[in-house]
Protein backbone atom coordinates (compact mmCIF):
# COMPACT_ATOMS: atom_id res chain seq x y z
CA UNK A 1 0.00 0.00 0.00
CA UNK A 2 2.57 2.19 0.75
CA UNK A 3 4.54 1.38 -1.93
CA UNK A 4 1.74 2.16 -4.32
CA UNK A 5 0.85 5.90 -2.65
CA UNK A 6 4.66 6.57 -3.28
CA UNK A 7 4.50 5.62 -6.96
CA UNK A 8 1.30 8.29 -7.36
CA UNK A 9 3.30 10.95 -5.75
CA UNK A 10 6.34 9.97 -7.81
CA UNK A 11 4.38 9.93 -10.98
CA UNK A 12 2.32 13.37 -9.86
CA UNK A 13 5.82 15.48 -9.30
CA UNK A 14 6.67 14.01 -12.44
CA UNK A 15 3.70 15.12 -14.21
CA UNK A 16 4.43 18.69 -12.67
CA UNK A 17 8.17 18.77 -13.32
CA UNK A 18 7.94 17.83 -17.13
CA UNK A 19 5.78 21.16 -18.62
CA UNK A 20 8.70 23.42 -16.81
CA UNK A 21 11.77 21.05 -17.97
CA UNK A 22 10.59 21.16 -21.62
CA UNK A 23 10.24 24.90 -21.27
CA UNK A 24 13.61 25.63 -18.95
CA UNK A 25 15.19 23.26 -22.40
CA UNK A 26 13.35 25.54 -24.66
CA UNK A 27 14.42 28.31 -23.53
CA UNK A 28 17.48 27.06 -23.13
CA UNK A 29 18.18 25.86 -26.73
CA UNK A 30 16.95 29.30 -27.29
CA UNK A 31 19.72 30.83 -25.59
CA UNK A 32 22.49 28.73 -27.11
CA UNK A 33 20.80 29.73 -30.52
CA UNK A 34 20.82 33.48 -29.72
CA UNK A 35 24.34 32.84 -28.51
CA UNK A 36 25.47 31.02 -31.77
CA UNK A 37 23.79 33.88 -34.02
CA UNK A 38 25.55 36.56 -31.96
CA UNK A 39 28.02 34.67 -32.14
CA UNK A 40 27.65 34.78 -35.97
CA UNK A 41 27.28 38.33 -36.17
CA UNK A 42 29.91 38.89 -34.15
CA UNK A 43 32.03 37.11 -37.10
CA UNK A 44 30.28 38.96 -39.60
CA UNK A 45 31.46 42.25 -38.10
CA UNK A 46 34.95 41.67 -39.52
CA UNK A 47 34.24 40.81 -42.64
CA UNK A 48 32.26 44.43 -43.23
CA UNK A 49 35.57 45.93 -42.23
CA UNK A 50 37.57 43.66 -44.22
CA UNK A 51 34.97 44.50 -46.88
CA UNK A 52 34.98 48.71 -46.23
CA UNK A 53 39.22 48.67 -46.34
CA UNK A 54 38.80 46.63 -49.69
CA UNK A 55 37.11 49.64 -50.98
CA UNK A 56 39.21 52.27 -49.80
CA UNK A 57 42.00 50.66 -51.04
CA UNK A 58 40.52 50.39 -54.41
CA UNK A 59 39.19 53.86 -54.22
CA UNK A 60 42.41 55.12 -53.29
CA UNK A 61 44.42 53.12 -56.11
CA UNK A 62 41.34 54.40 -58.51
CA UNK A 63 42.37 58.32 -57.04
CA UNK A 64 45.82 57.33 -57.71
CA UNK A 65 45.60 56.19 -61.47
CA UNK A 66 43.73 58.89 -61.94
CA UNK A 67 45.62 62.07 -60.84
CA UNK A 68 48.35 62.58 -63.17
CA UNK A 69 52.40 62.34 -62.11
CA UNK A 70 53.93 65.97 -61.83
CA UNK A 71 56.77 66.58 -64.30
CA UNK A 72 60.46 66.05 -63.01
CA UNK A 73 62.00 69.02 -61.84
CA UNK A 74 64.50 71.23 -64.28
CA UNK A 75 67.90 71.31 -63.26
CA UNK A 76 69.07 74.48 -62.93
CA UNK A 77 70.67 76.41 -65.54
CA UNK A 78 74.18 77.14 -65.26
CA UNK A 79 74.61 81.29 -65.74
CA UNK A 80 76.13 81.77 -69.60
CA UNK A 81 79.70 83.19 -69.58
CA UNK A 82 80.20 86.21 -71.51
CA UNK A 83 81.38 85.56 -75.14
CA UNK A 84 84.57 87.68 -75.82
CA UNK A 85 83.74 88.21 -79.27
CA UNK A 86 81.99 91.25 -79.87
CA UNK A 87 78.00 90.45 -81.49
CA UNK A 88 77.09 91.54 -84.97
CA UNK A 89 74.52 94.00 -84.90
CA UNK A 90 71.20 92.67 -86.75
CA UNK A 91 70.70 95.72 -88.91
CA UNK A 92 73.60 95.77 -90.35
CA UNK A 93 73.24 93.63 -93.66
CA UNK A 94 75.90 92.27 -95.79
CA UNK A 95 76.48 94.20 -98.94
CA UNK A 96 74.74 92.70 -102.03
CA UNK A 97 76.76 91.01 -104.00
CA UNK A 98 76.26 91.42 -107.96
CA UNK A 99 76.83 88.87 -110.42
CA UNK A 100 79.51 89.13 -113.30
CA UNK A 101 77.09 89.30 -116.29
CA UNK A 102 74.90 92.46 -114.56
CA UNK A 103 75.13 95.81 -114.95
CA UNK A 104 74.44 98.27 -111.78
CA UNK A 105 74.39 101.11 -113.71
CA UNK A 106 74.17 102.66 -117.12
CA UNK A 107 76.78 106.30 -118.24
CA UNK A 108 76.24 107.88 -121.04
CA UNK A 109 78.87 109.68 -122.57
CA UNK A 110 78.26 112.86 -124.02
CA UNK A 111 81.14 114.30 -124.32
CA UNK A 112 82.11 116.46 -126.81
CA UNK A 113 78.60 117.30 -127.54
CA UNK A 114 76.34 119.85 -126.32
CA UNK A 115 74.24 118.80 -123.43
CA UNK A 116 71.66 120.76 -121.31
CA UNK A 117 70.24 120.00 -117.58
CA UNK A 118 66.70 119.30 -117.46
CA UNK A 119 64.48 117.33 -115.12
CA UNK A 120 63.25 114.70 -117.54
CA UNK A 121 65.69 113.85 -120.01
CA UNK A 122 65.31 111.11 -122.10
CA UNK A 123 67.97 108.52 -124.60
CA UNK A 124 67.01 107.95 -128.16
CA UNK A 125 67.63 106.43 -131.09
CA UNK A 126 69.55 108.44 -134.23
CA UNK A 127 66.29 108.38 -135.75
CA UNK A 128 64.61 110.09 -132.99
CA UNK A 129 62.91 106.63 -131.19
CA UNK A 130 62.91 106.78 -127.63
CA UNK A 131 65.12 104.15 -125.99
CA UNK A 132 64.13 105.07 -122.11
CA UNK A 133 62.71 108.46 -120.36
CA UNK A 134 58.72 108.52 -120.52
CA UNK A 135 58.37 107.50 -116.74
CA UNK A 136 54.92 104.67 -116.77
CA UNK A 137 53.02 103.14 -113.35
CA UNK A 138 55.95 105.14 -110.98
CA UNK A 139 54.92 103.63 -107.17
CA UNK A 140 55.47 106.20 -103.73
CA UNK A 141 58.75 105.64 -103.09
CA UNK A 142 59.65 106.44 -107.22
CA UNK A 143 57.98 109.67 -106.77
CA UNK A 144 60.33 109.86 -103.45
CA UNK A 145 63.80 109.25 -105.12
CA UNK A 146 63.14 111.28 -108.40
CA UNK A 147 62.12 114.01 -105.60
CA UNK A 148 66.14 113.32 -104.15
CA UNK A 149 68.14 112.37 -106.83
CA UNK A 150 66.34 113.49 -110.34
CA UNK A 151 66.41 111.12 -113.35
CA UNK A 152 69.68 110.92 -114.06
CA UNK A 153 73.28 111.99 -112.04
CA UNK A 154 75.51 114.68 -114.87
CA UNK A 155 79.29 114.85 -114.04
CA UNK A 156 82.14 116.22 -116.34
CA UNK A 157 84.28 113.14 -116.27
CA UNK A 158 84.33 109.03 -116.33
CA UNK A 159 85.87 109.31 -113.09
CA UNK A 160 83.74 111.52 -111.72
CA UNK A 161 80.89 109.30 -113.39
CA UNK A 162 82.51 105.99 -111.13
CA UNK A 163 82.75 107.70 -107.93
CA UNK A 164 78.53 108.60 -108.36
CA UNK A 165 76.67 107.24 -106.22
CA UNK A 166 74.51 105.86 -108.66
CA UNK A 167 77.29 103.83 -110.40
CA UNK A 168 77.71 100.83 -108.66
CA UNK A 169 80.59 98.27 -109.16
CA UNK A 170 79.74 97.40 -112.83
CA UNK A 171 78.48 100.18 -115.31
CA UNK A 172 77.25 99.88 -118.92
CA UNK A 173 79.43 102.64 -120.15
CA UNK A 174 77.85 103.72 -124.13
CA UNK A 175 78.84 106.40 -125.86
CA UNK A 176 76.62 108.95 -127.27
CA UNK A 177 76.58 109.77 -130.79
CA UNK A 178 74.65 113.20 -131.15
CA UNK A 179 71.75 114.59 -128.45
CA UNK A 180 68.62 116.02 -129.52
CA UNK A 181 65.91 118.15 -128.61
CA UNK A 182 63.19 119.87 -129.35
CA UNK A 183 64.21 123.71 -127.81
CA UNK A 184 67.44 122.04 -125.77
CA UNK A 185 69.64 119.53 -126.62
CA UNK A 186 68.69 117.47 -123.77
CA UNK A 187 68.57 113.98 -125.05
CA UNK A 188 71.44 112.14 -125.90
CA UNK A 189 71.32 109.96 -129.21
CA UNK A 190 73.11 106.26 -129.03
CA UNK A 191 73.59 103.47 -132.26
CA UNK A 192 70.99 101.01 -132.86
CA UNK A 193 73.14 98.58 -131.64
CA UNK A 194 74.26 100.18 -127.98
CA UNK A 195 70.41 100.94 -127.69
CA UNK A 196 69.24 97.02 -127.74
CA UNK A 197 72.67 96.78 -125.35
CA UNK A 198 70.86 98.76 -122.94
CA UNK A 199 67.40 97.08 -122.99
CA UNK A 200 68.89 94.16 -123.02
CA UNK A 201 71.04 94.56 -119.88
CA UNK A 202 68.51 96.12 -117.99
CA UNK A 203 66.18 93.06 -118.64
CA UNK A 204 68.61 91.75 -116.32
CA UNK A 205 69.86 94.76 -114.66
CA UNK A 206 66.91 96.76 -113.84
CA UNK A 207 69.43 100.08 -113.37
CA UNK A 208 66.87 102.12 -115.71
CA UNK A 209 64.29 101.33 -113.14
CA UNK A 210 66.21 102.53 -110.49
CA UNK A 211 67.21 105.64 -111.94
CA UNK A 212 71.21 104.91 -111.76
CA UNK A 213 72.04 106.74 -115.26
CA UNK A 214 74.63 109.33 -115.83
CA UNK A 215 75.03 111.22 -118.24
CA UNK A 216 78.85 113.09 -118.74
CA UNK A 217 78.29 116.50 -119.72
CA UNK A 218 81.59 117.83 -121.02
CA UNK A 219 80.96 120.10 -124.07
CA UNK A 220 84.41 121.42 -124.46
CA UNK A 221 86.95 119.15 -123.05
CA UNK A 222 90.68 119.44 -123.23
CA UNK A 223 92.21 118.28 -126.03
CA UNK A 224 95.18 115.94 -125.03
CA UNK A 225 98.73 116.97 -125.77
CA UNK A 226 101.12 114.59 -127.68
CA UNK A 227 104.34 113.46 -125.01
CA UNK A 228 107.83 112.83 -126.42
CA UNK A 229 106.85 108.82 -126.00
CA UNK A 230 103.67 109.91 -128.77
CA UNK A 231 101.08 109.15 -125.88
CA UNK A 232 99.01 111.65 -125.15
CA UNK A 233 97.83 113.59 -122.30
CA UNK A 234 96.21 116.60 -120.39
CA UNK A 235 98.04 119.81 -120.85
CA UNK A 236 100.34 120.53 -117.74
CA UNK A 237 99.25 124.03 -116.07
CA UNK A 238 102.51 126.51 -116.76
CA UNK A 239 104.67 127.19 -114.17
CA UNK A 240 105.11 130.57 -112.67
CA UNK A 241 107.72 132.60 -113.65
CA UNK A 242 110.87 132.99 -111.22
CA UNK A 243 111.34 136.49 -110.33
CA UNK A 244 114.76 138.14 -111.21
CA UNK A 245 117.48 138.12 -109.03
CA UNK A 246 118.51 141.52 -108.27
CA UNK A 247 121.92 143.06 -109.27
CA UNK A 248 124.11 143.83 -106.05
Amino acid sequence: MRGILAALLIAGFALQVGPVGAAASGSGAKTASSKSSGAKTTKAKPKQKAKQVKGNSKADTSKNKSAKPSPPAKPAEKPQEPSSSPKKDSSESAPATVPDDTYTSLVIDATGFKLDKVMGPKILRLDGSEVWGTLKNLKDEDYTMLEERGMVGYVTTIEDARANSRCGPRPLIVKATDTQGSRLRSDPAVSDEDAELILAENAKGKFLEKFNVIFIKNENPAPPTATPDGDQSSPSPPSDPQPPTPNP
